[in-house]
């Protein structure tokens, strides 16, 4: 057991979940659904105001595309997300993926299920982004794979293990927009005939939509009719304009 995951798992018996806030930790004076306390629900970036048609980001403008997307072409349907990429809410992100508290999965996947109703969006199958095994193994698991897993549950629909990635790439947080579409070309496949279907695409973050596009084309390739994709948190154009 790593260091982190024994004081965590010692939190857990100290301050029990469900009569704590997972973001803050501070004592919830009665239960609710998120599981977050008045305060850090206020701080949540929610994205829930005016958003670009096609990778959910907040327009602040009578435009119906981001200044990313009225430029770049993408071949899947639109993503949506909950919450905006900054503040709290980025730091939720960063510490489920990065920081052992894969408990926060639960509330990030509500937050995602919630979305997925608000916008009416119907689909036949539930994917994830996949990672190598070697990623998987450094890491301890996929993220995107474990939101997929709640979010598919959530919803009752079936969830697939539908795509490979055939190599390593370097992190894209290090890599502007123009390499992050270089980094991840033709590093997908997919494995099943999708004949038709409907499929909703999981990840945890959108930030230029490289990898969705290519995980995306590789689902159209495969039959499917359509591809949606569905992550917890969406960056914005700084400074929130567009």
């Amino acid at each position: 057991m790593k260091i982190s995951e024994f004081f965590n798992a010692v939190k857990n018996a100290v301050y029990p979940r469900n009569e704590t806030c997972d973001l803050c930790g501070s004592e919830l004076p009665f239960k609710n659904r998120l599981n977050l306390c008045s305060q850090c629900l206020e701080k949540l970036e929610l994205n829930n105001g005016k958003v670009c048609l096609r990778c959910g980001s907040p327009v602040y403008n009578e435009a119906d595309y981001c200044l990313r997307c009225e430029n770049t072409s993408s071949v899947f349907r639109f993503n949506r997300s909950p919450l905006i990429y900054d503040g709290l809410a980025k730091k939720t992100v960063l510490s489920f993926k990065y920081g052992e508290k894969r408990y926060l999965s639960d509330f990030l996947a509500k937050l995602m299920t919630d979305e997925y109703l608000k916008n009416g969006i119907t689909v036949d199958v539930v994917t994830f982004v996949p990672m190598t095994k070697k990623e998987k193994r450094k890491r301890g698991f996929n993220q995107a794979e474990l939101l997929a897993v709640k979010v598919a549950d959530s919803l009752k629909l079936d969830l697939c293990d539908l795509l490979i990635k055939t190599r390593e790439t370097p992190e894209q947080k290090k890599l502007s927009a123009k390499e992050r579409a270089e980094n991840m070309k033709g590093i997908f496949d997919c494995k099943s005939d999708l004949h038709g279907k409907e499929v909703l695409l999981v990840d945890d973050v959108f930030t230029t939509g490289a990898t969705a596009n290519e995980c995306s084309k590789q689902l159209l390739k495969a039959g499917a009719k359509g591809v949606t994709v569905l992550t917890a948190a969406v960056t914005a154009l700084k400074p929130y304009l567009s």
